[in-house]
Order: structure tokens, then C-alpha cells, then sequence
């Protein structure tokens, strides 16, 4: 499997094509926001490969802490359940852990199943933690909600390094003030503890 950085121009197709279809309307943070932190030198998109084909893709915010925040994480419809996403995730993880780009690890948010509207949408919510799990992530006891929409805060420790879920959420503090998110307070609600 390689990983490719993407550029800019590949940020609108993949929004276009693959985003729309693969996370909810109300989990999509508009295209311009993605170009900011890009621009900020934040954020970063690989895509997935494997003897040339596109599999998927990933967006990172790497703000100034020991931390990076998986945003987006898709497998192509045609490569799911084929270990595809195991194998990007472990590399994913290789190459940050050797760059010293997240020595702390990765944090991901992944929608509560008890929040799906539907008993469909709660089974899927819940296989996607269970995918997390089976990789080496952890459930925190964070609560997190972003307008209106929420979230499990999973943890995937780096090497040898493991945070407490109070050091997490000092990190998903950080990350938030780095993307610019704090400004919206009102819409977006971090607790220590899932109550």
C-alpha cells in the first residue's frame, strides 16, 4: 500500500466525489474550511493506493500539539471489508510516529450510536467503532458534540507514548483552538467526562 500526499487541487474532486457520499451532510465542515488549515500548513490529505488504484483517503489536522485528528477516513465502496482500511491505518500511523509528527498519538471522533436516528444508522455508527477498535483505538470518557452532532472521542496511542484521557483531551483542546473551532463556543462542547 502507498500513501500519497495530496495537493490542493485533488481537495474539491474528493469533496465532490467521495465526501458527499461517504459521511453525512451535517458531519461535512465546508471545502473552504479545509483550504484555510490547509494554507495554515494544519492540514493534510493522503490518498490510498495499491498497485496504482485509488483505495481512499485521509485528512489530518496536525496543529502545535503531540497529536494529529483523523477528519475524515474513507475506504472506496469497492475495497471495503478487504482489510484495506486496517492496513492504510497502520501506515498512517508508521509514518507519523517516524516523522515525530503526532508522537502522541491519534484521536478520532466517530458519531455516538445511541445519537443515529434510525435503528439502521445506530448499527452502522457502531460497526465504525468497532473498525476503530479492532485498530487499535480506544474509547475515551470525553464527550464531545460540533454543531449539534454527537461523538465518541477515540484514542490510537504512538510507539511507546499513552495518554490519559486527560492528556487527550488537553490535545483535542489544542487541535480545536488550532482549527479555529473555539470561535464557534456555542456550537461546540468538549467535556472531560461523558455524562
Amino acid at each position: 500500500m502507498e500513501m500519497k500526499l495530496l495537493t490542493r487541487d485533488r481537495y474539491s474532486e474528493i469533496f465532490q466525489n467521495h465526501m458527499k457520499r461517504d459521511f453525512a451532510a451535517d458531519e461535512l465542515k465546508p471545502l473552504s474550511m479545509m483550504y484555510d488549515m490547509l494554507a495554515r500548513g494544519i492540514y493534510e490529505g493522503y490518498g490510498f493506493y495499491e498497485d496504482g488504484q485509488w483505495m481512499g483517503y485521509v485528512f489530518l489536522v496536525l496543529g502545535k500539539g503531540d497529536c494529529a485528528l483523523v477528519d475524515y477516513l474513507a475506504i472506496c465502496p469497492e475495497f471495503r471489508n478487504q482489510g484495506c482500511g486496517s492496513r492504510f491505518l497502520d501506515a498512517l500511523a508508521e509514518m507519523l510516529t517516524e516523522e515525530k509528527r503526532a508522537p502522541g498519538g491519534l484521536i478520532l471522533e466517530s458519531e455516538k450510536p445511541e445519537a443515529g436516528k434510525t435503528e439502521a444508522d445506530r448499527v452502522l455508527r457502531a460497526r465504525r467503532i468497532g473498525f476503530y477498535e479492532r485498530n487499535s483505538f480506544r474509547r475515551t470518557s470525553l464527550a464531545c458534540e460540533l454543531f449539534g452532532v454527537a461523538y465518541t472521542i477515540m484514542y490510537r496511542p504512538a510507539g511507546h507514548t499513552e495518554l490519559e484521557d486527560a492528556g487527550v483531551y488537553r490535545e483535542l483542546g489544542r487541535i480545536y483552538e488550532d482549527m479555529g473551532l473555539m470561535k464557534y463556543r456555542e456550537q461546540v462542547r468538549l467535556r472531560e467526562r461523558d455524562v
